[in-house]
């Protein structure tokens, strides 16, 4: 059956021969189609329009940005963009993640031809029933990008962030990873418009947020960074309990991101480098960070080598983040840094 030429589609599926299967019925049926094969393809190319699709097409198991990390994206900043998970994983739980979080539907493969087209087609009529939904942050990404540490930094912190809180029991009530993944790439936003200050970093980065029209959830969560799990010393003056849950998982990812980049820098291998992290984070357990978070991150040791190594930190030689723990603005010793992003030093 030929569908509307009208209809448009993103579809993101780092396998080429499945990638270009899909792209080439789709287009038979009279899709336009947008087809790319990573995360951060879509990120870099397409990143002022992929909420302007009608559906959007991806697999959950993607190089680098996982397709669910990629969707909890999308969904910031369109509430209502109809999403089609694919997968060959018949794990459940991917299933009940990406169902939970939106206006998605869920194919496994292999599946037919006509199960996609079909899906294809109700994810148009629900865009279309859809009340319109206020886009959050116009022009964010962009900010992100031209934020001091930029786009990569933040994917990393938000991959790490991710990471951990998967593994926190009943993570499902207590965070929503859509605001967790937001706040992770907007933690450096108020840099640039502050003295360097962790305070003023975080505050600057709400405004900027606020005036974009983000969430207040996620403009509190941003706020909330530079607070110390026992409440001395940050801006605020609350502790515990009283700090956003998603603020202390990013914090500790913020952190350990910035702890691995020096031992990359200084060519320790990526079990090195997560290890190393790991024992900073554990010696300030309590005080600055959450130990719950801290004891979290420590189970998830063998996938946080795996995002070490295969992030663009490993590909590029640390960059950036290096550079930003040895220049003039920052001190070079990770634990001299952590103590002036959380108002200690």
């Amino acid at each position: 059956m030929r569908r509307t030429a009208e209809m448009s589609a993103l579809l993101v599926e780092d396998d080429a021969t499945t990638r270009a299967l899909i792209e080439r019925q789709l287009r038979r049926a009279g899709v336009e189609v947008l087809a790319l094969e990573s995360g951060e393809r879509v990120l870099r190319d397409a990143a002022d329009r992929y909420t302007s699709f009608d559906v959007v097409i991806l697999d959950i198991h993607l190089p680098g940005m996982s397709g669910l990390e990629l969707a909890s994206l999308i969904q910031a900043r369109r509430p209502d963009q109809p999403i089609i998970v694919i997968t060959g994983d018949p794990d459940p739980r991917l299933a009940r993640e990406a169902l939970s979080s939106g206006p998605v539907s869920y194919l496994l493969k292999p599946f037919e031809l006509s199960q996609l087209l079909a899906a294809v087609e109700r994810a148009k009529l629900d865009r279309s029933e859809a009340a319109p939904a206020a886009s959050s942050s116009k022009g964010w990404l962009d900010l992100v990008e031209q934020s001091y540490m930029g786009s990569a930094h933040a994917r990393r912190v938000g991959r790490v962030a991710l990471a951990v809180a998967e593994a926190l029991p009943g993570m499902e009530s207590r965070l929503d990873i859509g605001d967790l993944l937001v706040t992770a790439w907007s933690h450096e936003l108020g840099r640039s418009g502050s003295d360097g200050d962790p305070v003023a970093i975080a505050s600057e980065g709400a405004r900027v947020l606020n005036d974009l029209g983000s969430s207040t959830k996620v403009v509190r969560c941003v706020r909330s960074l530079a607070e110390r799990h026992d409440g001395t010393g940050g801006p605020g003056g609350i502790a515990g309990d009283e700090i956003p849950l998603i603020s202390q998982v990013v914090a500790v990812a913020d952190a350990l991101e910035h702890y691995a980049a020096a031992s990359i820098g200084e060519e320790a291998t990526p079990a090195e480098a997560v290890d190393r992290g790991l024992s900073l984070l554990k010696a300030q357990r309590g005080t600055i960070f959450r130990p719950e978070i801290v004891d979290t991150a420590c189970r998830q040791r063998s996938r946080l080598i795996t995002i070490c190594a295969d992030s663009d930190l490993m590909r590029q030689g640390a960059g950036p983040a290096v550079d930003a723990l040895t220049d003039s603005r920052e001190p070079a010793d990770s634990g001299a840094w952590s103590a002036r992003r959380h108002g200690t030093g």
